[in-house]
């Protein structure tokens, strides 16, 4: 390399003159505003059909796993609700067996009445 070349820091390419480095250095930096890049971003690829299809099928997966958890929800709501049920039960029988024989009292009560000569 001679005293007049001046290397470009950003590729290590050579120029015989400032003013050929600072053209370069213009084309470098032109519509990119980070300035050199090196190496370019790999281009975004667009979905295929298989990429659809894996996508349907992850869905699918999230669905099925909704749907077991909701099943065992379901099955635990269905057994608290039947406790529930015979709890229920069981205070109306009792309740009805205590209003059964306050009816018979009172009937008795009404039959021993009448029963009384005036």
């Amino acid at each position: 390399m001679s005293l007049t070349e001046t290397k470009c820091k950003h590729c290590d390419k050579t120029f015989q003159s400032p003013a050929q480095l600072q053209n370069h250095m213009k084309h470098v930096n032109a519509g990119k505003a980070g300035g050199f890049r090196k190496h370019k971003a790999p281009r975004r690829t667009h979905p295929t059909a298989l990429d659809g299809w894996g996508q349907l099928k992850a869905r699918k997966e999230e669905l099925l796993a909704a749907l077991e958890q909701i099943k065992g929800e379901m099955k635990a709501a269905l057994v608290e609700m039947q406790s529930e049920y015979e709890e229920l039960s069981r205070k109306l029988a009792t309740y009805s067996a205590a209003s059964k024989a306050e009816i018979a009292v009172r009937e008795e009560m009404e039959a021993h009445k009448q029963d009384k000569p005036s």
